[in-house]
């Protein structure tokens, strides 16, 4: 008796597979027989995290020697995106979207390589080491050897020095989605003892934690504290205080070193009836007024057990975007921070207000306030070309206006029997019927010459152009010394308005351009040289054209962020005091000067080991009723 065949033979998945496959898929003896069955290529499964690297800039070292600073991007399956560069081994970028999914960069920073060298005292992102934080007076001892340090917050070292790994170019490898960086730190670098290897791992994975793993071995007894410098803001980069004062933080610790005059003494305090009691969450805005000097820089002890390895540090929470982020360590200590060094927005003190020394502060003056307001108006004139640089056209202004000042104001019977024709030196030129009008006290053959000395004897046009070199401009500076002028003119009537006008138009009807030299046969429709610009064709023919100038092997910084006392940051955002948050892992400070505190004593053979993971969530729902219900709970447990 034959067997039927059972119904379950097949598994569930088997027919699944042929229920939602294609019919193409499906064996057909008939198809079989007219040919070969055709398969559609089957999808890869997408892998859970991506990882792309590419150029960010190029940088040059003290030895003039170019590098490529290389950029890593990890992205994973929930739309988190991070970006590190080997430049200081720093973290540029992490993208978080809130629970409205949309995307935000959380991490304070800049769009290029330039912004992290010129801004390089603030550490953004970096790697902080030999030694993070301070070391008090630059100098400790180890093994009974008393070693000194470069003191680049005199008189105390601090975060590694004047050159430490924050301006390092690491070595790069990649080992599946892992980016390593490795750095050796030379013997007597910045004075520290010893041969130092340095090596940071990176790594995001699915499960929404970014590692950050540091290694460090020497070849002689030296001291190690390695951290990582980043600020955070979770409603985005550009936020501002406004919404770092609705974070809600908290924080593992029940002690903290206590300091003066931020320096730390030696003493560990409780922080319980102090502000830094973050052992509950608090919203950051209602604890920031009672903190001396409105801000936050201390240094917490976190609770640990005695050998636990990776423990829960701190917790930020922004309740409007639902955004929150955890952070683990196996370091004993956090530094706390809400950049009050950033400096824009700082409340003064009495005496930053009313010095003692006031009366000896010079009035600004009117002129160059006038040239800075115009120049504000016409700041992408100069964004293009480096040697635009607004600090040399003012400082040409002040050169002509004093000059002219001085001609007016001197006694003319006791000039010297010749006064000095040369156009750089900015005495006016005969033609000047503008400066004349300004100056109706000075005629023209006083200011430039005296002819009972000079006789018969005449200028000749070599001696006149002998040094008009001085005015040589870029066609770049002379639009946009142009359109300066031109908004001058459209001003008020007022002295210090005409002032300005007089000296600019000094400039323009006597600088040349430099990448056009007047030689015959310029005089031509379409010339790019005005008729006040040109010189005579005796003296053009004689001027060879000059040779190019090789680029200088040298970092390039945009205008923009020389020409502003505030922190530009990505995407033209201005940093401010309390503008992010940095829960900076490490060491305690000054650990190397007080025995009292965990050794950072490092020997040939040990393996300094530093380990930080930053684990992203998303809060989901109405944040007004859990973070009401969160901070009832917290009072009740006070």
């Amino acid at each position: 008796m034959e067997r039927k065949p059972s119904k379950l033979s097949e598994s569930q998945s088997e027919k699944l597979i042929k229920v939602e496959g294609p019919r193409d898929s499906i064996e057909d003896p008939k198809r079989k027989s007219a040919g070969s069955i055709h398969k559609p290529p089957q999808k890869l499964p997408e892998p859970e995290v991506q990882l792309v690297e590419d150029v960010f800039g190029l940088y040059y070292d003290e030895n003039r020697e170019s590098h490529n600073i290389k950029r890593f991007t990890w992205r994973n399956k929930n739309k988190i995106q991070v970006q590190v560069i080997n430049y200081g081994a720093r973290i540029t970028s992490i993208k978080l979207p809130d629970r409205r999914g949309e995307i935000e960069d959380i991490v304070l920073g800049f769009d290029d390589l330039a912004g992290y060298i010129y801004y390089q005292k603030h550490y953004f992102g970096a790697t902080i080491g030999r030694m993070s934080n301070i070391v008090r007076n630059s100098t400790f001892v180890v093994d009974q050897k008393q070693y000194w340090l470069t003191p680049n917050k005199p008189p105390h070292h601090f975060n590694g020095g004047q050159r430490g790994l924050d301006q390092a170019v690491w070595n790069t490898y990649i080992e599946g989605k892992k980016v390593i960086m490795s750095h050796i730190s030379p013997h007597l670098t910045e004075g520290y003892p010893g041969d130092l290897l340095v090596r940071v791992t990176f790594e995001l994975s699915a499960r929404n934690e970014f590692n950050i793993s540091m290694d460090a071995q020497c070849t002689q007894p030296t001291i190690v504290n390695l951290s990582n410098l980043t600020y955070f803001n979770l409603a985005g980069h550009y936020a501002g205080p406004d919404h770092t004062y609705r974070h809600v933080l908290t924080i593992n610790s029940n002690c903290f070193t206590a300091q003066e005059k931020g320096m730390p003494t030696g003493e560990i305090l409780n922080v319980v009836h102090t502000q830094c009691d973050f052992q509950i969450p608090k919203t950051l805005g209602k604890v920031l007024g009672v903190v001396p000097r409105d801000g936050f820089n201390h240094n917490l002890c976190v609770n640990r057990g005695m050998d636990q390895g990776d423990c829960f540090v701190a917790r930020m929470l922004h309740p409007p975007s639902g955004r929150m982020l955890e952070i683990y360590s196996n370091q004993c200590g956090v530094n706390f921070s809400t950049a009050d060094e950033f400096g824009y927005g700082r409340v003064l003190t009495m005496e930053q207000i009313m010095p003692e020394d006031a009366e000896e502060i010079e009035p600004p003056d009117v002129m160059l306030t006038l040239f800075e307001r115009v120049h504000k108006e016409l700041m992408l004139h100069l964004a293009v070309d480096e040697r635009s640089n607004y600090y040399q056209i003012r400082d040409l202004i002040v050169k002509i206006r004093d000059k002219a000042l001085a001609v007016e104001a001197a006694n003319l019977s006791e000039v010297p029997s010749k006064l000095t024709l040369e156009k750089c030196d900015g005495i006016p030129d005969p033609n000047m019927s503008t400066f004349i009008e300004a100056h109706p006290t000075v005629s023209k053959s006083q200011i430039f010459t005296d002819q009972s000395a000079v006789g018969s004897e005449e200028m000749t046009e070599e001696e006149e152009y002998s040094c008009v070199s001085d005015f040589v401009l870029t066609p770049l500076q002379m639009d946009y010394l142009q359109n300066t002028f031109n908004i001058v003119s459209q001003a008020v009537e007022d002295e210090e308005w005409i002032q300005l006008r007089n000296v600019m138009r000094k400039i323009l009807d006597t600088a040349i351009i430099e990448e056009y030299p007047v030689e015959e046969g310029m005089e031509e429709e379409g010339s790019l040289m005005d008729e006040s610009l040109k010189i005579p064709n005796k003296i053009s023919a004689e001027v060879k054209p000059k040779k190019k100038k090789k680029p200088l092997r040298q970092n390039q910084i945009p205008f923009f962020y020389k020409s502003s006392d505030k922190i530009i940051g990505k995407e033209r955002a201005v940093y401010r005091m309390h503008g992010g948050i940095s829960l900076q892992t490490q060491n305690y400070p000054a650990c190397a000067n007080y025995k009292n505190f965990p050794s950072c004593v490092l020997r040939p053979g040990e393996v300094y080991k530093h380990t930080i993971t930053y684990r992203f969530w998303i809060r989901a729902g109405n944040p007004n009723k859990w973070i009401k219900r969160n901070l009832a709970e917290s009072k009740k447990q006070c």
